[in-house]
């Protein structure tokens, strides 16, 4: 029910834009429209007030706060034909120090709210057990969720983990790796993934990042080459972490 109530807030937002376009285009064709009244309907700042408004009941919610502020905040020098006294303050420009000072107080406050739920959602998430299949091999696929995994001890040959739109932390501490070169395939796309892999294990990371990053974060040491982890695959808007 609250997708569809989003979704519906949304459409009707920009069924009101585009019918306040279309109604302004009529009443400029025939002449009734004024050029102060046209020159706001059909301003940049107009379609990136109404585009806010519509993405402030979706999440991230900073998104749409933003973009209505940046919005409705831009729109103000069109008015001072309408409102004289308005063309001293857009003239200040202190007032413009408002924007900047906006945006990043709700990026931080929105960041500061989402390390608070993420902190509290792990507290309250159960762990997951996981275990290998016969062959050693480990598949992981998550879609719009978050799971911590932990794999039962055995000997680890590999696998696949999928990630999009979401997060995965899993725990290899307590497998061995085979001997030889152990493949894992990952495709993150708007997501994390977190491998939590032994200290001494030898892992080369090649994959192919657009926006992402995937970083090996353990310490530096002298590893056992004759057992390699090989990871390959995308990493785009997305991170793929070592620990």
């Amino acid at each position: 029910m609250k997708i569809r109530l989003r979704l519906g807030w949304s459409r009707i937002v920009l069924a009101v834009y585009v019918l306040l376009l279309a109604v302004t285009y009529i009443l400029m064709r025939k002449g009734v429209a004024g050029d102060v009244f046209t020159r706001i309907v059909f301003s940049w700042q107009l379609l990136i007030l109404f585009l806010g408004l519509a993405r402030i009941t979706t999440k991230p919610v900073a998104l749409g706060l933003v973009l209505t502020f940046i919005g409705a905040f831009t729109l103000l020098p069109l008015f001072t034909d309408v409102f004289p006294a308005l063309a001293g303050l857009v003239s200040n420009q202190k007032f413009w120090i408002i924007v900047p000072v906006f945006v990043a107080a709700v990026i931080i406050v929105s960041e500061i709210i989402r390390y608070r739920r993420l902190k509290a959602e792990k507290k309250i998430k159960p762990v997951e057990q996981s275990g290998l299949g016969e062959d050693g091999m480990l598949y992981e696929r998550i879609y719009l969720s978050s799971r911590d995994i932990i794999v039962n001890e055995g000997g680890f040959a590999g696998g696949s983990v999928t990630v999009s739109s979401g997060r995965a932390e899993i725990n290899l501490s307590r497998c061995i790796l085979g001997e030889g070169i152990s493949v894992m395939n990952v495709d993150v796309t708007l997501g994390t993934v977190v491998l939590v892999l032994p200290a001494d294990w030898y892992v080369e990371v090649r994959t192919d990042n657009f926006a992402g990053r995937s970083k090996d974060e353990r310490a530096p040491m002298e590893r056992d080459v004759s057992r390699t982890l090989l990871i390959k695959g995308n990493v785009t808007f997305g991170s793929l972490t070592i620990n």
